[in-house]
């Protein structure tokens, strides 16, 4: 699931230099926007960044039926970095997930939050000139 991921995020990277606004990429289970106007279903409504501008957005689901899919997302914010943690651990927290994990500083920080479902959500802030944060959203391993 790692490798799934990490070639998710890859082509984020590569896709990042197109100049098309609102693209979209569908193959084999993965689909990859470009500056989609909201997040896909694989992330909880809740986790939708506020006053953000989405970048783009990777999604993978090999069960198209179930609601196992797994994905990434990079955004950018006007918020400060306390508003936004604020927001998430709200977020979370509203939604029942439990924050299992963070790691908080000034100019970066890390949220873990995992749901009654055993899905976990990464959240990693960092503010240079502006507030960019990239969220996953995977199934947690049962090992």
């Amino acid at each position: 699931m790692f490798i799934g991921l990490a070639v998710l995020l890859a082509t984020l990277v590569a896709f990042s230099d197109c100049n098309r606004d609102d693209r979209v990429l569908l193959f084999d289970g993965y689909a990859i926007y470009k500056n989609p106007a909201q997040l896909p279903e694989a992330f909880p409504r809740a986790f939708r960044p506020p006053q953000a501008r989405i970048i783009q957005v990777a999604v993978y689901n090999r069960e198209p039926y179930l609601s196992a899919a797994e994905g990434v997302a990079e955004f950018e914010m006007t918020l400060e970095m306390p508003e936004a943690l604020k927001h998430y651990q709200n977020a979370f927290s509203e939604a029942g997930w439990q924050i299992i994990q963070s790691h908080l500083e000034p100019k970066r920080s890390l949220l873990i939050a995992e749901s009654p479902s055993r899905r976990l959500a990464t959240l990693i802030l960092t503010e240079d000139s502006a507030l960019r944060g990239i969220l996953f959203i995977r199934q947690a391993s049962l090992l």
